[in-house]
């Protein structure tokens, strides 16, 4: 992979698992805010709803594409067992948004940048 092209992956490898900690703490700030409220402030959150929305569908497709890419390589990378390719994939399948930064900092960034 490219330099520019494996930094842009591992960004994106770790967009989810911070956006699952924003999520959640956006969720309780919003729980506790909305306890007391009325209509009108429920309306004011309206567009921001929407936007958090988009924003959420983007990493989960983002999240969905790095998880395939990740284990096409896996599958066709030769340093790998047989057992270590099907421990990746599976892990990349089930655990993929906390797995995904770790696969791309030991085989994509890391390998790579020993081997330049």
């Amino acid at each position: 992979m490219l330099t520019i092209k494996r930094i842009i992956a591992g960004i994106l490898s770790f967009f989810a698992p911070i956006w699952i900690i924003i999520v959640m703490i956006v969720s309780v700030y919003i729980a506790l805010f909305m306890e007391n409220s009325t209509s009108q402030i429920e309306e004011e959150f309206f567009p921001f709803m929407i936007a958090f929305l988009i924003i959420t569908v983007f990493f989960v497709l983002t999240t969905i594409t790095l998880m395939i890419v990740y284990i096409v390589h896996a599958s066709k990378n030769k340093n790998f067992s047989s057992s270590e390719k099907l421990a990746w994939i599976f892990s990349l399948y089930m655990f993929n948004i906390f797995v995904i930064p770790i696969y791309w900092y030991f085989y994509i960034f890391k390998k790579q940048t020993l081997t330049e």
